[in-house]
């Protein structure tokens, strides 16, 4: 076996060693608990972060979410507002072919005033002689309304002496109706 003193410096030195273990274990623990601790504080700082940055994606898509939506009721309006454009296009190329066949009918018309034209010379020739023979016929208008002033003019004079030979007739009569019948 070993001797005291052997078994002394033995147990003293692994004494030494298990101090010196225990304060390397100790240091190690200590800084391992700093260690951990950063750790933490940077898992903790990332979480946040991540968090963070979580809510303003979500924010974000939200919002981008709603302008997709915008977008798209716009694109139906702008599609709406398409078809009846197309719609209005149609009628209005109808109406341009309709206008183009009225046109086409005006060379029908123009021929056609032309062709009045030429007899509307011989119409101002009627018209004129209408024309002269309503200026006669007023004349003879006036001739007639002046001879029947002339008769009314006559006719009075004519009531006139008649209202006269009434009186006279009265008065000649008057003694003979004084007399008993």
């Amino acid at each position: 076996m070993m001797d005291s003193k052997t078994s002394l410096e033995v147990s003293r030195s692994l004494y030494a060693q298990m101090c010196d273990f225990h304060e390397e274990t100790e240091q190690h623990r200590i800084q391992s608990e700093s260690s951990t601790r950063k750790t933490a504080i940077l898992v903790q700082s990332i979480g946040t972060l991540l968090l963070i940055f979580v809510i303003v994606i979500g924010v974000y898509m939200s919002q981008l979410t709603n302008q997709f939506i915008q977008i798209v009721e716009s694109i139906e309006k702008m599609n709406t507002r398409a078809v009846v454009i197309s719609g209005q296009m149609t009628s209005m190329t109808r109406d341009v072919i309709r206008m183009n066949h009225d046109v086409s009918h005006m060379h029908h018309v123009l021929d056609n005033m032309k062709r009045i034209n030429q007899h509307v010379g011989g119409m101002e020739q009627e018209v004129a002689q209408i024309t002269q023979s309503i200026d006669h016929l007023n004349g003879l208008g006036t001739t007639a309304m002046e001879t029947i002033q002339s008769m009314n003019q006559k006719m009075g004079l004519i009531n006139q002496a008649t209202g006269q030979m009434n009186q006279r007739m009265y008065q000649i009569s008057r003694p003979m109706k004084a007399l008993p019948d």
